[in-house]
């Protein structure tokens, strides 16, 4: 009598390939999200770290010009438009340079007097806006006193910071 041998199979079925097939959509669909993920995540703290850089530069800027000065003039925040100006002078009271926060587009700008000894045109020093730009000045010891910068990142974040400054060339 002969005997039939069955030979082994070979492939693989439909329903295997399918299997595989949803797993491995399954785990591209993992990997995708996880990188989507991390992007968003690094814009955000890239959009953080750029406003606060624009916030430390802001605050030497002020710094520098305040130690250039002998005197210092902080226009208090008029109630309608809550713009504010803090105007930094020599010993003589000459005009050196300008700080203006101007709530209408929320920026500070920089006016400083050019080597004519007029004043230029402003120009705006951040391009992230400025929510808060609060200034004080103590004239015991001389000091101006930045109470409150507080600018928003384009992701919406907002950085706070604080700082004081003196006049080196006071009288």
């Amino acid at each position: 009598m002969t005997t039939i041998r069955q030979t082994a199979q070979q492939g693989f079925t439909l329903v295997e390939a399918m299997v595989v097939i949803v797993l491995a959509g399954v785990v591209t669909i993992g990997i995708l999200g996880f990188y989507l993920n991390s992007q968003a995540t690094w814009i955000d703290g890239s959009s953080q770290a750029l406003t606060q850089r624009e916030a430390t530069l802001l605050i030497e800027s002020i710094a520098e010009r305040t130690h250039e000065a002998a005197q210092i003039l902080v226009l208090p925040t008029t109630p309608p438009s809550g713009n504010q100006m803090v105007q930094l002078m020599d010993k003589d009271g000459n005009p050196l340079s300008e700080f203006t926060w101007e709530a209408s587009d929320s920026l500070v700008y920089l006016s400083q007097v050019n080597s004519a000894g007029v004043m230029g045109e402003p120009s705006p020093i951040t391009t992230s806006v400025v929510e808060s730009f609060q200034l004080t000045f103590d004239t015991s010891p001389l000091l101006l006193h930045l109470t409150r910068l507080q600018l928003r990142s384009s992701d919406g974040a907002r950085i706070t910071m604080s700082s004081m400054f003196a006049p080196h060339n006071a009288p």
